[in-house]
């Protein structure tokens, strides 16, 4: 209670309280962040988890596997009929390549399982693989991306950890926010420290698993903070059997977020541009193929997507590009 001789004592007590809590929550989020260095200096990565058995998931943990035999994959979905599918195979979609891959590894150091608990439980590192739709409701709809999967991925990932840190890579085309929302559920849930890397997917759908199997480059996103730069350095040293240092290109979070949706966004009008000279050259006679021809020989444009097409297709190249655009609009990018 205030003292009436001393009217400035409360005021004092109340911030001497709030300089105790800054302390003591500085002082648990030191301790997380030594506990998470001190796990990932002393254990070799022996376990690593996926969340999500689809083309992303199972193509990237695949060829892991096949470089890394000393470590274990599991992969988790909720779909026990996709389960099954992988667990006896072929796989329930085709990729060129990868049923072969999956077959040679099955019941060695590839596993798919129907228990998140106990993906989660046993592993070092989990990769999380899912989709994210567009809202369908509320403001943002038919634009914004729903991260109530990821939301709900995070908290499931935290009671199954069993106060074990955790290295957590966001391995789909994740929207921007992504990694945010995971960091925050991971400290409200209070338990143990867990670090979010982004690790955008530049695959194209319908190549050969070779080309998974040999990326060109890489992009790497992480915080810059203690742990953050820990988990970046815990993770390129594990992916060296597949992807050597120099090939991983470093980021932050924002930037490995929003790559994959500025790339495809690019692409998006490329085949726009292209469809445009295809109807120029329906109504003038010009030869489409000589028009394209002459424009891949500039060094600048390259001979990626210059095809004309009935649409511009792909599982989520109109849904990054909405979301792009909602992004703008929210940043008031008319432009």
């Amino acid at each position: 209670a205030s003292h009436p001789l001393f009217p400035g004592a409360e005021l004092r007590h109340k911030e001497q309280r709030m300089a105790d809590k800054r302390n003591s929550v500085h002082s648990v989020t030191s301790d997380s962040t030594s506990n998470f260095c001190k796990t990932f200096q002393e254990k070799s990565i022996t376990n690593v988890a996926c969340i999500g058995a689809g083309h992303i998931g199972i193509g990237t943990i695949a060829v892991m596997a096949e470089r890394m035999p000393d470590v274990q994959f599991t992969i988790f979905d909720d779909n026990p009929v996709t389960v099954c599918a992988c667990q006896s195979g072929p796989l329930p979609f085709y990729h060129p390549g990868l049923d072969e891959l999956c077959n040679k590894l099955r019941g060695k150091n590839l596993h798919f399982s129907p228990s998140l608990e106990q993906t989660v439980e046993k592993s070092q590192i989990v990769f999380v693989c899912i989709n994210t739709p567009v809202k369908t409701g509320g403001i943002g709809q038919g634009q914004a991306p729903d991260l109530s999967s990821w939301d709900h991925v995070a908290r499931r990932i935290a009671d199954s950890s069993k106060n074990e840190c955790k290295i957590v890579v966001v391995c789909s085309t994740m929207p921007m926010h992504t990694g945010k929302t995971m960091r925050q559920v991971f400290q409200a849930a209070d338990t143990v420290k867990h670090e979010v890397v982004c690790f955008p997917a530049f695959f194209r759908g319908g190549t050969d698993v070779k080309e998974m199997a040999n990326p060109r480059t890489v992009l790497l996103g992480s915080e810059d903070t203690k742990s953050g730069v820990m988990a970046f350095q815990v993770f390129t040293k594990f992916l060296e059997p597949w992807i050597p240092q120099d090939k991983i290109v470093p980021s932050n979070l924002w930037s490995a977020e929003l790559a994959k949706h500025a790339q495809n966004a690019m692409i998006a009008q490329r085949i726009s541009s292209a469809n445009a000279v295809s109807a120029l050259c329906e109504k003038t006679g010009a030869d489409l193929e000589e028009v394209m021809r002459t424009a891949r020989t500039d060094s600048r444009i390259s001979d990626g997507y210059l095809q004309a097409c009935p649409s511009i297709g792909g599982g989520t190249l109109m849904q990054n590009v909405e979301m792009v655009v909602w992004l703008g609009g929210q940043l008031q990018l008319s432009d």
